[in-house]
Parts: structure tokens; C-alpha cells; sequence
């Protein structure tokens, strides 16, 4: 059989789930387990001891058992891919959670560009 005219579906464009939380983590933690690239923003690297924690817009944030916190988040580095980070619960500071994305505006984060 011999086709001259192929149309294939086009997919939907993903979007960005909004975030709805904010999540402090020590530095210590993030120096130590080497995730900064995935925290920080492509472009930007704070002087040494300039900060003492990372905070992080998240997408989602649960407690996915006694010892992690699992977030949910969009890299800069990335660029539009999700990632799900566990983070040990005794090294984050503090999660806000919003109703409303938009509430998130004030908020700078360490993660974005």
C-alpha cells in the first residue's frame, strides 16, 4: 500500500504546572549533595556564604515518608523539564503553601532565572 498523504497527530504543547509552594533548604545540604545546578539559576552563582538556604518554587510538595519531603519543580538548567527532588526533612527550614500562584510574585527564587 503506498501513502501520499501522511498527517500525523499533533501532540498538545506542555505547559508549566503553576507553583504553589516555597521551600527553604539549607545550603549545607544543597553544597553537599550536589544539587545547586539543579537549584540555581543558569546565569547566577552568589558570592561563598552569602546565603544560608535555597529557596525553591515548587509545583508540588509532599511528604512522601518519615524521612524526605518530596518537591516537584522546574529546573532553570533544564529548561521546561519537571524534576522530583527528595529532600531529607531535617534540612528544610520551612514550605508556604499558596492557594494561588499569583501569590508567589513577591517571592525570589533561587531556582529561576
Amino acid at each position: 500500500m503506498f501513502f501520499t498523504d501522511v498527517t500525523m497527530p499533533i501532540m498538545a504543547q506542555r505547559t508549566q504546572k503553576p507553583a504553589h509552594f516555597v521551600v527553604l533548604i539549607k545550603k549545607t545540604w544543597v553544597d553537599t549533595a550536589g544539587v545547586g545546578d539543579l537549584i540555581m539559576p543558569s546565569n547566577a552563582r552568589p558570592a561563598q556564604g552569602a546565603i544560608d538556604f535555597h529557596a525553591v518554587l515548587a509545583t508540588s510538595c509532599t511528604f512522601a515518608d518519615s524521612f524526605f519531603l518530596e518537591i516537584e519543580f522546574y529546573p532553570a538548567v533544564l529548561k521546561g523539564k519537571i524534576i522530583k527532588l527528595f529532600v531529607p526533612k531535617h534540612e528544610v527550614l520551612a514550605v508556604l503553601q499558596t492557594e494561588a500562584p499569583g501569590d508567589l510574585a513577591g517571592f525570589k527564587s533561587t531556582q529561576l532565572s
